[in-house]
């Protein structure tokens, strides 16, 4: 309050100027009495007179921190320092960096919402200080980790404030930021970060992962893409045959696509460690044999006992069909055949022929013998000499068996009996009074 005249840069000034803003203010009256009462720990890192000797800390929670700007007034600029998620935050060292051509620092105050934490009893204690210029170190320190407090959201909270005067107005861009004292994480000020998510697949023994990077540099934490799992199916043994080649069981991922000897995925192998090799023919041959007139002969050929197919080489290059072995039988050598069976007027006759090899025997029908109504000579023509014999048999003086021709030729009444009457209607037929082709 201008009681005292210690000179800016004295021991005395600096010692008052506990919180390092390069001014003795009541703020700094307020820490030296709490700290007189034990209300207050200035000791190693924080000691202000080793500010500059602050060990690199990191935020020793996941809180995040940027800086927000207003609008230039009056040559005037105010920059907050604003943490987010910083529930569990204890203590942080910052670095805040600045366009000296542009910006000249001029004070930090608590923020707002450090304000309302303060009188929680949750003590905050922060320390500034222009380490080169255009870099402000912050370091900031509380008894316990944060926790939930009435008015104030943690996962936006306003920590300080900075003033600064605005040396070209004409400079629309401030250009700010602000780290840790290691140099991570890294944001600019006013900056909306913009993640980019890149995705690295999961494989079937191996967890992939989702990265977000923003162009900035921060990332947020990886999310996991868990192992999938081999997703087998199983391809059962077959037999080689003659020809083809077989396999051994195996299974094939659909996910990797990678083949394996067991069920669980354990023993990776290669296609070719499946393969059982063909067995190629086993041939037998069947000699030629010559058709007889009784049974089919054959062509030579070969018999596989694996695959039972049949092949005209012994190599078994030139598959056939059993058909295509077959040699036809033979014809029979039948001799002039003997009439078994005489044929008549009214039933066949038969002729049977015998091969003079095998003895077998065939037979042939023997036609109808035929004859012409009234004909009874068989001359082609009907006179009185055929009304005559005609009527000899119907007196039993002719004896013509009933299936000859001569009788059937009597027969014209077609009754089955030789009589007077057929020898009078032949006669009359003969002396032309009766019309032959109407009997």
């Amino acid at each position: 309050v201008g009681l005292e005249d210690y000179a800016e840069g004295s021991a005395e000034y600096n010692a008052c100027n506990v919180n390092g803003d390069k001014h003795v203010t009541a703020a700094d009256a307020r820490l030296i009495i709490r700290r007189a009462v034990d209300l207050e720990i200035f000791e190693g890192a924080y000691a202000v007179q080793s500010l500059l000797e602050l060990p690199d800390l990191s935020s020793d929670g996941t809180a995040e921190f940027l800086l927000k700007k207003s609008e230039i007034k009056d040559g005037k600029l105010t920059v907050s320092l604003i943490a987010k998620n910083c529930a569990g935050l204890k203590s942080a060292d910052l670095v805040i960096g600045y366009d000296p051509a542009v910006l000249s620092f001029t004070e930090r105050i608590d923020g707002e919402d450090a304000q309302k934490i303060n009188k929680t009893g949750n003590t905050y204690t922060s320390y500034i200080g222009e380490t080169t210029q255009g870099t402000l170190r912050y370091a900031l320190h509380f008894l316990n980790e944060l926790a939930a407090v009435e008015g104030v959201d943690l996962n936006n909270a306003i920590l300080a404030e900075f003033s600064f005067d605005v040396k070209d107005t004409k400079d629309p861009a401030v250009r700010l930021s602000v780290k840790t004292a290691e140099g991570t994480p890294y944001f600019l000020s006013d900056h909306t970060h913009n993640y980019v998510e890149t995705i690295i697949p999961a494989t079937c023994t191996k967890d992939g992962r989702y990265t977000y990077t923003c162009e900035c540099g921060d990332k947020l934490p990886d999310k996991v893409i868990p192992a999938k799992g081999h997703d087998m199916t199983k391809t059962e043994t077959a037999a080689p045959s003659c020809t083809a080649v077989g396999n051994k069981e195996y299974y094939t991922c659909s996910v990797c696509k990678k083949l394996f000897a067991d069920a669980d995925g354990k023993t990776e192998i290669a296609l070719a460690d499946t393969v059982l090799p063909a067995e190629g023919h086993k041939l037998t041959k069947t000699e030629a044999a010559a058709a007889t007139c009784t049974a089919a002969g054959n062509s030579e050929y070969y018999t596989c006992s694996v695959c039972k197919k049949l092949f005209a080489d012994a190599e078994g290059k030139t598959e056939i069909a059993l058909a295509d072995t077959v040699i036809p039988t033979a014809d029979h050598k039948y001799g002039e055949g003997v009439v078994t069976k005489a044929a008549t007027a009214k039933a066949p006759g038969e002729m049977t022929y015998t091969c003079a090899v095998c003895g077998d025997k065939k037979t042939e029908a023997i036609a109808l013998l035929t004859y012409m109504l009234g004909d009874v000579n068989g001359d082609g023509k009907i006179t009185a000499k055929d009304a005559r014999l005609a009527l000899r048999r119907a007196v039993s003086l002719e004896t013509y068996a009933e299936d000859s021709v001569e009788f059937c030729a009597c027969d014209v009444t077609k009754d089955g009996k030789v009589n007077a009457s057929d020898a009078r209607r032949i006669l009359r037929a003969a002396v032309q009074l009766e019309d032959p082709a109407k009997w």
